[in-house]
Parts: structure tokens; sequence; C-alpha cells
């Protein structure tokens, strides 16, 4: 299993700054790519649990919606686009963000 940026940022006594940073996601809105599995799946869920919207990218779309289905089973926060940014998608990508979420914070 992977450490999440807890685990990471207590190693390296900074838990102060995990709580701000943490406290800052609280309703931003992020864009993650490669969120279907690995380092992309990794930080949307730490995001999701710091309280961010999100919108959700990647190639394999029916493992994006089991994923934004499992964090978020309101359909509020998480928004799940299958999508390949190699593509010249990402335009399409921060129209949906605006679209859904009014705006977007961080890519």
């Amino acid at each position: 299993m992977n450490p999440d940026l807890r685990s990471i940022s207590l190693r390296r006594g900074r838990a102060e700054d995990y709580d701000r940073v943490m406290r800052s996601l609280v309703g931003q809105v992020v864009i993650v790519t490669g969120a279907s599995a690995g380092i992309g799946e990794a930080t949307v869920r730490r995001l999701a649990r710091g309280g961010a919207r999100l919108v959700i990218a990647a190639r394999r779309g029916e493992r994006l919606e089991a994923l934004a289905r499992e964090l978020d089973p309101s359909g509020q926060r998480i928004l799940a686009l299958a999508t390949d940014i190699a593509n010249d998608a990402t335009a399409a990508l921060v129209q949906e963000a605006v679209a859904r979420f009014a705006g977007l914070t961080r890519w």
C-alpha cells in the first residue's frame, strides 16, 4: 500500500504543514489526469479525503466511474470523464470543470 501524504509529512516532522495543506483543499476544484490507477488514483483518494471537488480523467472510463462512486456516492463532488489528454482534450476538461463547479482551482 502506498503511503499517503499524512504519513510522509509526519515522517519528515511537518504535521502542521500537512494540516494546513489539507484545510486549504476544502472546496477547491482540482483536475487530476491519469486518475484510474497508480499515483493518479492515490492523488484522487487523498484530495477527496481533504474535501476537494474533483474532475478525474483517464482513458479507462469504467474504472473512473467506479472510483467516483466509491469516493462520492452522491455524485456531487467528483466528475469522472473518460478522455485521452494526448488527443488535445485538455480544453474540454477545463470547460467541464467550469460548467460543473463554476470554476477551476488547481490542475
